[in-house]
């Protein structure tokens, strides 16, 4: 792993320090055994033994039909790009996917987390900086998967391939995508402990879509490794709150009110 790559990562780490032991303060320090620390190792391991290596049925038809999904879009990996470049590509299309480069980056990673961080801090908001801890989790662990990934297959990058996606073993870093599997390590956080607000939940999966694609409109990745990034981003997303040692609800919540003669919010919070 390069200096730069291993400096992007220890960013996130040195975020996840800080907001993971305000997290604990803020649960009263009364995490079970198997804490957040504990977790960094528990969930790659139930990656393995509990989603990937297993003998459930439905489970086994779930991974069945993602890499039946990635296999058929690799195989159009060419023509994908190539309709993009011709008919998508633009100044303006750059300039969108542009910000969501930066966005998705290990820099914009951490921007957004401290933000959310400091906005829990702040409103005194145990239930965000829980989540932002477990979203910093999942983004590393994403990332831990997708740069094993990129140096163990070493497909070359379509910028970098003269348009040929078969290239494999070239020491490339392009399978699979650790902008799209860290977006959606992220957001499938926020969006499924918000779950129980549209706006959140539909705005932060749409974020990550986006962030995905925009890394075939900058060559950096084609479809195939985007949407193999998604999956592995989600299904981490979705392990890490599996294994969360933090409360699954919020202590605050806006709920409409509705009544014969009035229409208003209410404000509802648990002690």
């Amino acid at each position: 792993m390069s200096f730069s790559t291993w400096w992007r990562l220890g960013v996130l780490l040195l975020l996840a320090l800080p907001v993971s032991v305000l997290a604990d303060e803020e649960a009263g320090g009364q995490q079970d055994e198997y804490g957040y620390w504990s977790n960094f190792y528990r969930i790659p391991a139930a990656a393995f033994s509990e989603e990937i290596f297993t003998l459930d049925g439905d489970k086994l038809q779930r991974n069945a039909l993602a890499v039946g999904a990635v296999a058929l879009v690799y195989t159009q990996d060419e023509e994908i790009r190539d309709y993009w470049m011709d008919h998508l590509k633009s100044d303006d299309m750059d300039d969108v996917t542009g910000f969501l480069d930066d966005l998705g980056s290990p820099e914009g990673g951490a921007v957004i987390h401290g933000v959310t961080a400091l906005s829990a801090w702040v409103l005194d908001d145990d239930y965000l900086m829980d989540t932002t801890a477990l979203s910093v989790q999942s983004v590393l662990l994403s990332q831990a998967f997708a740069e094993t990934s990129k140096r163990l297959t070493g497909r070359e990058r379509p910028r970098d391939s003269g348009g040929d996606s078969t290239l494999w073993g070239e020491k490339g870093m392009s399978f699979f995508s650790g902008h799209a599997s860290g977006a959606f390590a992220a957001m499938t956080v926020f969006a499924e402990r918000y779950k129980h607000r549209p706006l959140v939940y539909w705005s932060t999966y749409g974020v990550a879509a986006a962030t995905a694609l925009s890394r075939i409109n900058e060559e950096a990745h084609w479809a195939s490794d985007t949407l193999a990034g998604s999956l592995v981003g989600w299904g981490l997303g979705h392990l890490t709150l599996r294994y969360s040692p933090f409360e699954t609800s919020e202590n605050t919540v806006l709920l409409p009110s509705v009544g014969e003669d009035q229409l208003g919010l209410m404000l509802h919070h648990s002690f």
